[in-house]
């Protein structure tokens, strides 16, 4: 099911999957089946697209849909998180779809709210963004506000 469900286009797709994330192989069809379509229906991704998230980070299929996905999706596309448009979303899922993986709790929504706080958006910032290091984040957030002149 594997092939025509994940859209894959040629066997060593499965393959590299399987490399990737062996588990791939214990996951319910249904399982798979709904991150795919929740995947697929929030990010407006198409087939080809999906494929190539499923192929670059296969371990999306090992994240919980209502623990993980759902809630990340949400928060990254709502006006308390990030506030990108499911374009920019998209954008950044198809450029490191690690980007799901990420603790919502611990690295996501601390460090848009850091962000925020200093007058950045989600949206311009790096699309590796969230997989700096902690100092590395805590650097690049300081070069992007020490030569920042405000005045009244």
């Amino acid at each position: 099911f594997m092939i025509e469900s994940l859209g894959l286009e040629r066997r060593a797709d499965l393959a590299h999957i399987a490399s990737k994330f062996p588990p791939v192989f214990w996951l319910p069809e249904c399982n798979i089946l709904s991150k795919m379509a929740y995947l697929k229906e929030a990010l407006e991704l198409s087939t080809s697209e999906l494929r190539n998230v499923l192929v670059t980070f296969p371990q999306v299929l090992g994240l919980s849909l209502e623990k993980n996905l759902q809630p990340t999706i949400e928060f990254l596309l709502s006006e308390d998180g990030a506030e990108l448009d499911v374009k920019y979303l998209k954008y950044f899922v198809l450029y490191q779809p690690a980007l799901l993986a990420y603790s919502l709790d611990n690295r996501i929504r601390p460090r848009i709210r850091r962000m925020k706080a200093s007058g950045i958006s989600f949206a311009y910032s790096p699309p590796t963004i969230m997989s700096y290091t902690n100092n590395a984040f805590d650097e690049w957030l300081e070069d992007q506000t020490a030569s920042w002149s405000i005045s009244d």
